[in-house]
């Protein structure tokens, strides 16, 4: 396709104190990956490099910029790239100037002269607890819970985590809040959650207008999910399959890994999925694939015990080889020599490699770097039949050779 197209009409859609959200129209290449700079000073754009921020997106993308390296009430220049995803070199972007961050954010908020009209007027009583607390699924550092909320409609509420199941906490810095409809979801997780560990769960309802009024609920043993599979790395590429290989998950006690998944897809296409028979194996061939292509990769250690899994692995990516091609035609035959030639192939050509042998022998003789669709072989013997293969290389690799095509010298 050439240079591939940069991204366009980039623009600011909303401004924190340490973020702002982008929007933009993506390259003409539909399988483009984006990657995102920012930084105070606009000078040269960066190399593509291991700070860049990964984005792929669909043709009208947002991409949210935050961070402790941002800072609020200030100016900064944005790159985005294009990235072809097969070819690192092919990249083109569009700069936007003088993004600014929102205002600090205010500190010390405190409350006084409360006087009652600032009271409900009609009193509850005590606030009622919710009930029917559950947990509904888990990850390697997360876990999501569900629950009835209380009979006080405008209740907010307050998650607790903790390793050891102790006396109720008291309404604190702690608190992660939520404001939810009759039947709500909350996923707790952080870098304070571990892997395959067993926490306890309060859940406390909160009267919005005195903090003093609550209620809680509790679950216990509550699991997250194994750790996630590190080190994926793919390997013995051909036109229509992959090897997959990672390392294992390590898991504790709580909750083993009995299998693993792993899930790919080509650009565009639906994401598939194959899993092992244990815990033991830890590759996978997947066949059945696309030559030529590009695909996304990773893997997910299962448990055997619903909707807890461990997080997906990073994701990796390859392009398959060429597709085979048809066997080459003969175009003229000596006694020492055969020109051969063949149909162009239509995906992205490199060279081609030729391979023969005298039919009745073992080994092969080859011809690699060719870059057309003719050649000529000679110093052949004459009288003597010959079998020819062709094979197609390109930036992915070297596709499967062409079934032979078989050609005799004249005496």
């Amino acid at each position: 396709m050439g240079k591939i197209s940069p991204p366009s009409n980039l623009m600011r859609t909303s401004s924190r104190s340490k973020s702002f959200t982008l929007q933009w129209n993506n390259s003409e290449q539909d399988d483009a990956i984006y990657r995102i700079f920012v930084q105070k000073d606009f000078v040269a754009p960066p190399k593509m490099s291991s700070r860049a921020s990964y984005v792929t997106s669909p043709f009208t993308a947002t991409k949210t910029a935050s961070g402790d390296d941002l800072q609020a009430n200030t100016l900064y220049d944005v790159y985005l790239f294009a990235v072809n995803p097969t070819n690192s070199s092919d990249y083109a972007y569009t700069t936007l100037e003088g993004v600014v961050t929102g205002p600090p954010r205010p500190t010390d908020v405190q409350i006084s002269n409360v006087e009652s009209s600032s009271i409900l007027s009609e009193t509850q009583g005590k606030i009622s607890p919710p009930s029917n607390l559950m947990r509904t699924s888990s990850r390697s550092k997360s876990f999501t819970l569900q629950w009835n909320n209380s009979e006080q409609d405008d209740a907010i509420y307050r998650i607790f985590v903790q390793k050891d199941f102790v006396a109720p906490p008291k309404m604190s810095s702690r608190a992660s809040y939520v404001t939810s409809p009759f039947t709500a979801t909350k996923t707790a997780s952080g870098d304070d959650l571990q892997a395959n560990t067993l926490y306890d769960v309060y859940l406390f309802a909160v009267n919005p207008t005195n903090s003093s009024d609550y209620a809680y609920t509790t679950l216990e043993g509550v699991v997250t999910g194994p750790p996630r599979p590190t080190d994926v790395q793919i390997s013995n590429v051909e036109s229509s399959s992959i090897q997959v290989t990672w390392q294992h998950s390590t898991s504790g006690t709580a909750q083993q890994t009995t299998n693993y998944e792993v899930t790919y897809a080509a650009n565009g296409e639906t994401m598939s999925t194959m899993q092992t028979n244990n815990a033991i194996v830890n590759h996978l061939i997947i066949s059945g694939l696309s030559p030529n292509s590009f695909y996304l990769i990773n893997v997910v250690a299962l448990t055997d015990t619903d909707n807890i899994f461990s997080d997906e692995s990073s994701s990796v990516s390859t392009t398959t080889a060429p597709s085979q091609l048809d066997p080459p035609t003969c175009s003229d035959v000596t006694s020492n020599s055969i020109s051969l030639e063949w149909e162009d192939s239509t995906e992205s050509v490199v060279t081609y490699t030729l391979n023969w042998s005298p039919s009745s022998e073992d080994g092969s003789n080859q011809k690699p770097g060719i870059t057309t669709t003719s050649t000529t072989v000679y110093g052949l013997n004459t009288n003597t039949q010959y079998s020819f293969t062709l094979a197609v290389l390109n930036n992915a690799g070297i596709g499967m050779p062409s079934n032979e095509a078989v050609f005799v010298t004249s005496e």
